[in-house]
């Protein structure tokens, strides 16, 4: 994987991602994006102001392993809170 991975997301959730860290929610797997640009496409599809997330893929490593999807899509099990850092 690539040393940093990007999430987007809305504001309104940025509050408990920054106390939880990303969790899969109605999904299997945290999805993350190798490109800032694909981050913002997806995250714009949420409803809300966009907020971009930037992962430490080594630090998340340590944590739970990365997986790539058939479409390109980077997934994890979770984010730890000390893997992200908002942009």
């Amino acid at each position: 994987p690539p040393a940093v991975l990007w999430h987007g997301t809305t504001e309104e959730a940025l509050t408990a991602i920054m106390k939880t860290g990303l969790l899969p929610m109605q999904r299997q797997h945290v999805h993350l994006s190798a490109t800032k640009e694909q981050a913002e496409i997806v995250g714009s599809r949420r409803k809300g102001k966009l907020v971009l997330l930037k992962v430490d893929t080594a630090t998340l490593r340590r944590h739970t392993k990365l997986m790539m999807a058939e479409n390109g899509v980077w997934l994890a099990d979770f984010v730890p809170v000390e893997c992200i850092q908002e942009i």
